[in-house]
């Protein structure tokens, strides 16, 4: 299987998840216990928050293990409700469902929903940030990584920006929060204490963990709607997923000190297999600094994406069609047009995505088969 489908989900790293399951198995009990093998578990708990927090430069007590990236998105735009205080909070047309989902939910609660633009690379405007900037902001929201080109968000600008506002204006504090999900970039991982975002999503099974596990990283966290056992320090009810801590821990070890040599050889490497299929690639002059290496939107026009995606994984070519977390066709296309993308080439857009631990040897195997496998996809008269 040739598989670049990696910002739907990573391959597991399968030494990392043993390792993970047999060290978990030593932890049985419920950490929440008060007996002694609950407090061995709830120490080597801690012991792993301690570590993630150290890898990110962070305080532990504002790490907060969730379920993954939608729960963290979700957990910091549902915290608002619990204020009486109502007023603007902004995001782009290109974020995340997880996050672009709940506009019309906040909407009926009272608060306002402004978009600010992307520019047709999928990064978002400081221009019309700057723009969008008023003293009823309370948040805005802003990915790292753009989940479908791979654009790269210059958060700590976002910041110094919002901050700048703040100090101008003397108003009150904008949170800043940043949907890291498809961080795979360690480089990226070195500046997140100078973001001084206020909150960040983390996601376990795009960097080759397991799903089922994130972490939400929470300055000055407020009271969540997760109640219950009082687990993670009262914010995440629910006894905390053993495996999935120490199994994300291994994964961020992983992404943050893997060192990509191969990089970009890769990125030559797939645009020659594209190019030998007669297929467009947007972007294909980005800076490393402004795009992801491991994201890439590909055109084989006059075809529709859905025919595309399915053609090739009948060959075991795995790619995807937009968001995998998005079942709509019409909400796969909105990050698209978002980027001043044609409706037309929308649909005709598929997205190839690959991890930093891809091996050289995948691209080269594209290479030999995605021109044949592209020349054998049968054509109704209407594309001929």
């Amino acid at each position: 299987m040739l598989y670049f489908d990696s910002a739907a989900s990573a391959l597991g790293d399968h030494q990392l998840l043993r390792e993970a399951f047999q060290e978990s198995l030593l932890y049985d009990s419920n950490p929440s216990s008060l007996h002694r093998s609950g407090k061995i578990v709830r120490e080597m708990l801690e012991e792993h928050r301690t570590v993630i927090a150290d890898l990110l430069n962070v305080d532990k007590k504002d790490c907060i293990f969730t379920s993954g990236a939608t729960e963290s998105n979700h957990t910091v735009l549902l915290s608002l409700l619990n204020s009486p205080v109502r007023g603007v909070i902004l995001m782009s047309k290109a974020e995340h469902p997880s996050i672009y989902e709940n506009r019309k939910w906040l909407q009926q609660h009272g608060f306002t929903i402004k978009d600010v633009a992307v520019d047709d690379l999928g990064r978002l405007s400081l221009a019309d940030l700057q723009k969008n900037l008023t003293k009823d902001v309370l948040m805005l929201c802003c990915m790292a990584v753009n989940y479908q080109s791979g654009a790269i968000n210059d958060i700590q600008q976002i910041s110094a920006l919002l901050h700048q506002f703040q100090q101008e204006h003397k108003g009150r504090l904008i949170h800043l929060h940043v949907d890291a999900a498809q961080m795979v970039i360690s480089e990226m991982y070195a500046h997140i204490s100078q973001w001084q975002a206020d909150s960040i999503a983390f996601s376990g099974h795009k960097i080759s963990g397991p799903k089922g596990i994130g972490l939400l990283y929470w300055r000055k966290h407020k009271q969540s709607f997760l109640r219950g056992g009082g687990q993670e320090m009262l914010m995440r009810a629910g006894t905390e997923n053993i495996f999935g801590i120490i199994a994300l821990r291994l994964a961020l070890e992983k992404v943050i000190r893997y060192e990509d040599i191969n990089v970009y050889e890769k990125q030559q490497l797939f645009q020659q297999a594209i190019e030998l299929s007669d297929g467009v690639l947007y972007h294909k002059n980005a800076s490393i600094k402004d795009k992801s290496p491991y994201h890439y939107l590909v055109q084989f026009s006059p075809l529709p994406a859905e025919v595309v995606v399915r053609h090739l994984g009948s060959y075991n070519i795995m790619v995807g069609t937009s968001s995998a977390c998005s079942g709509d066709s019409l909400h796969r296309l909105r990050p698209l047009l978002a980027q001043k993308m044609t409706q037309n080439n929308a649909m005709q857009v598929v997205r190839f995505s690959y991890s930093p631990w891809t091996d050289l040897e995948l691209l080269k195997q594209l290479i030999q088969q995605l021109p044949e496998v592209m020349k054998q996809l049968p054509r109704p008269q209407i594309y001929k």
